[in-house]
C-alpha cells in the first residue's frame, strides 16, 4: 500500500475503526473497500479498520452488502459522494444478483 496514502487513512481515523468506532491504536488496518483490482488506491477508496472487522469483511461476514453499506456510510460521514454513490451501486448490483439466483 501506497505510505502516503496509508498514513492520510490512519490520521483521519485517530486511532477508532472506521467501521465500528472502537478504539484500537496503532493496531489498525488499512482495507481497500472496493478490492485492488477494482479501485485506484485513495484516501477516499480506503479505511482504517480493526483486526476483527478487517478480517470480516475480507471474508464478506456476514455479507458483501452488509460492509458496503457500512463503507457508505463512513463515505456520507466524510462527504465522499462520488465513493458513496459507487459503494450504493455495488450494494444494488448485489442484490440483483442474489435476487437472480
Amino acid at each position: 500500500m501506497n505510505r502516503d496514502v496509508r498514513q492520510a487513512v490512519m490520521e483521519r481515523a485517530d486511532g477508532r475503526c472506521e467501521a465500528c468506532g472502537q478504539w484500537f491504536g496503532e493496531r489498525l488496518q488499512c482495507d481497500h473497500a472496493f478490492g485492488r483490482k477494482h479501485a485506484e488506491e485513495t484516501v477516499r477508496t480506503c479505511w482504517a479498520l480493526c483486526p476483527t472487522d478487517h478480517q470480516a469483511k475480507t471474508l464478506n461476514e456476514p455479507s458483501r452488502i452488509h460492509w458496503m453499506w457500512q463503507f457508505a456510510i463512513h463515505c456520507a460521514l466524510h462527504g465522499y459522494k462520488l465513493e458513496q454513490e459507487r459503494a450504493e451501486k455495488e450494494i444494488a448490483w448485489s442484490r440483483a444478483k442474489k435476487g437472480a439466483a
